[in-house]
């Protein structure tokens, strides 16, 4: 059981180029141990405005002073960028499996201010995008790069080995849910493929529909996604949606929903990809779908 562990994180110690691994039952599980253990010295934590994960947003709960930076539909603005000294940032090198940012640049500011950079590589993982950061932090968990709907690794520099090995959980690891790990970690090159082919295919099929290639995709001039994101996201109009007001603990709420018109044409024509209405945070602020392909299965 342990040797197969420890082949899975030698896979994942060359996907990331980092000297240190350790396997985890969930991201969210490390990130949680992360806040609670983090050095005193650190009081802030830099996250995205919009393109990142929820738990990123429950460092306040731990008392950091959270500070959102500014970013285009998820693409961290470098020329805005002012953090303090001795404190940590929190960069999705794939804001909403959309597309991949290099993030050489930022690591250089990073180094000089003495701050801690996690790159979240969930949705960069296999690229070269997820070699670059302190800590690469990626999950093998549902409707993943890496689908084996359990489990993640966070990889890492020495100097920070005091700060992360403290907080392993490798003893609690589910032995039947990562029978296969190995398997898919090592066929990530196959399943990249497969995803963006599955995107060109989306993005060629949405140019040439006389409903929807009006509307805007985003990062449309990525065509020949040598930038990878695997999700493909339609910027709509308010005209694309209306509002159905839902009951949730006795209270109403107004929700958005997408008019019947584009509803049913995305059900009939895109019935093979699911989607999810937006803005939301770990997509984009923006009216629109993000089309899931990285849930589809190869």
């Amino acid at each position: 059981f342990m040797d197969l562990i420890d082949e899975c994180k030698n896979i994942a110690k060359k996907l990331t180029k980092k000297e240190n691994c350790m396997f985890l039952s969930s991201a969210d599980d490390w990130f949680k141990q992360l806040f609670e253990n983090l050095n005193d010295n650190i009081k802030t934590i830099y996250i995205p405005n919009e393109g990142g994960w929820l738990f990123y947003l429950k460092a306040k709960k731990f008392g950091y002073e959270v500070v959102k930076y500014d970013t285009l539909n998820g693409i961290v603005d470098i020329d805005n960028l002012n953090i303090e000294n001795n404190t940590l940032i929190i960069v999705n090198s794939s804001p909403g499996y959309l597309i991949n940012q290099n993030l050489k640049k930022i690591h250089e500011i990073t180094k000089k201010k003495n701050c801690i950079l996690i790159n979240d590589a969930c949705g960069s993982i296999g690229s070269p995008y997820a070699k670059i950061g302190d800590v690469i932090i990626f999950s093998c968990g549902k409707h993943k790069i890496i689908n084996n709907f359990y489990g993640g690794f966070i990889c890492y520099n020495n100097k920070l080995k005091n700060i992360i090995e403290t907080q392993s959980n490798e003893n609690k690891i589910n032995k039947v849910k990562i029978i296969n790990l190995k398997e898919f970690m090592s066929n990530i090159k196959k399943r990249i493929e497969f995803l963006l082919n599955k995107k060109k295919e989306l993005f060629e099929k949405i140019q040439n529909d006389n409903i929807l290639n009006k509307y805007n995709i985003i990062f449309s001039d990525n065509v020949d996604f040598k930038k990878y994101g695997v999700n493909l996201f339609l910027q709509l109009d308010d005209n694309c949606f209306m509002e159905k007001e839902i009951i949730i603990k006795n209270k109403k709420i107004k929700k958005l929903e997408l008019c019947d018109k584009i509803k049913n044409h995305i059900n009939e024509k895109y019935s093979e990809f699911e989607y999810t209405l937006c803005p939301r945070y770990i997509r984009l602020n923006k009216l629109g779908i993000s089309f899931e392909i990285k849930r589809l299965k190869n």
